[in-house]
């Protein structure tokens, strides 16, 4: 019965480190390099997204164990991205805009990145007085 025991306790342990040695995923929070540019005045204002790419890459960098960090499947996840503002136009200081990027989830597995947040709201500000 000893035996049995011992026996099902290393069998756990093993499991255990087989399971700590798997793919190690970078999980990912989008909204941290995302911003909201403004330009024009007071109810005509528009609004676009932008993205810090490098900044991104630095953290997928750091968050995949480094003998699995595929830059090749990082650009392609990359280029899968599609960054959306709405509303974009006609807009005013004090009005939300939602910034979200749009990915290929397939692609964001294959490169090891778990995306935890895609979607952002921002306060506009700085836009000049219409005359």
């Amino acid at each position: 019965m000893k035996k049995v025991i011992v026996s099902i306790l290393v069998l756990a342990a093993c499991l255990s480190l087989l399971t700590g040695c798997g793919k190690k995923t970078a999980g990912i929070d989008l909204t941290e390099y995302m911003n909201a540019l403004y330009s024009g005045t007071e109810g005509t204002g528009k609004a676009r997204g932008d993205f810090d790419f490098i900044g991104f890459e630095e953290a997928v960098r750091d968050g995949v164990k480094s003998d699995e960090f595929n830059l090749k499947q990082l650009v392609r996840f990359e280029t899968s991205m599609v960054i959306t503002v709405s509303p974009n136009k006609n807009l005013k200081n004090g009005d939300k805009v939602t910034i979200t990027a749009s990915y290929d989830k397939e692609l964001a597995k294959n490169a090891g990145i778990r995306i935890k947040e895609n979607s952002k709201t921002f306060i506009v500000e700085g836009l000049g007085s219409a005359h």
